[in-house]
C-alpha cells in the first residue's frame, strides 16, 4: 500500500500559487488531512561579478514586516524554463544580463506545508542593463565581497533559506571556507 490522494479542494487560488485541503490515506491505515500550498516553482541565483562581489537584495518583505537581504529570486511563469527565470529575475531585480547561468542544485523550501521546488543558480559574466522591478518591489542592489556576506549569514543578518544554501552551494564549488 502507498500514501494516496483522496480528495482535494482548493481553499483559495492566488497569482502564483493556491492553498488546497487535501485528505490522504496513508501507508499506516489512518486518513489525515492537510493543508498544502501548491506552487509553480522558483529560481535563486547567485550573482557574481567580476571582482568577486555577490550583488545582494534588500527589500522590504511584508510577510516578515522587515527590510531583508537575500539573492535575486522568482517564481516561475507557467511553462517557463527555470534558466529562463533566472535570466529573467536577474535584469528585472538587479539590472544585470548575464553570460552564463551556472545550475547549483535544487531545494524544497518548506515541505511541512508546500511543494514548492527552487533551482539555484550561479550567475557570471554580468553586464549592467536596465532593471524593471515589479511594482510592489522597492529593491537595493548592493555589490558586497565574499567575506562579507559570510560574515553577515554567521551574524544572522542573513536569514533567507534559499539565499543561504545558494550561497553555500556556491562557497562549496569555490572551495571558500565558510
Amino acid at each position: 500500500m502507498e500514501n494516496r490522494i483522496i480528495k482535494a479542494e482548493i481553499i483559495h487560488k492566488a497569482r502564483a500559487f493556491g492553498l488546497y485541503k487535501e485528505k490522504w490515506q496513508l501507508v499506516n491505515g489512518r486518513v489525515s488531512t492537510f493543508s498544502i500550498i501548491h506552487h509553480p516553482g522558483s529560481v535563486a541565483i547567485v550573482p557574481l561579478l567580476d571582482d568577486d562581489k555577490i550583488v545582494m537584495e534588500y527589500q522590504f518583505r511584508a510577510s516578515v514586516k522587515a527590510n531583508i537581504w537575500e539573492i535575486p529570486a522568482g517564481t516561475l511563469e507557467i511553462g517557463e524554463e527555470a534558466k529562463e527565470c533566472a535570466k529573467r529575475e536577474l535584469i528585472e531585480e538587479i539590472g544585470y544580463q548575464a553570460e552564463k547561468i551556472i545550475p547549483l542544485g535544487e531545494i524544497l523550501l518548506a515541505p511541512g506545508y508546500s511543494d514548492e521546488k527552487m533551482k539555484l543558480f550561479l550567475a557570471e559574466g554580468l553586464t549592467p542593463c536596465n532593471a524593471s522591478p515589479d511594482a510592489d518591489e522597492i529593491i537595493q542592489a548592493v555589490p558586497i565581497s565574499i567575506d562579507k556576506v559570510i560574515t553577515m549569514i554567521k551574524d544572522g543578518e542573513i536569514l533567507d533559506a534559499g539565499t543561504i544554501v545558494a550561497l553555500f552551494k556556491f562557497f562549496s564549488i569555490r572551495g571558500i571556507e565558510i
